[in-house]
């Protein structure tokens, strides 16, 4: 990904599907700027998982490339 494309973060219970940007990283570790309700977040070395890989644990700490 390169910066400034949305993705989409799953940060857990209650913050599954929030808009994010891409801000650095390399490769699958991304550093991201969430859009929350609360404004936004920075998460650094954020690994991508696609939704069909979450087990029953969900998805944890992840993105993925918004459709």
């Amino acid at each position: 990904m390169q910066f400034g494309d949305a993705v989409i973060y799953n940060g857990g219970a209650g913050k599954e599907r929030q808009l994010a940007f891409v801000r650095g990283g390399t490769g699958d570790q991304t550093d991201l700027a969430i859009l929350s309700p609360s404004g936004v977040q920075f998460e650094d070395n954020v690994p991508r998982r696609d939704p069909s890989d979450y087990g029953p644990e969900g998805g944890g700490r992840t993105w993925h490339p918004a459709k």
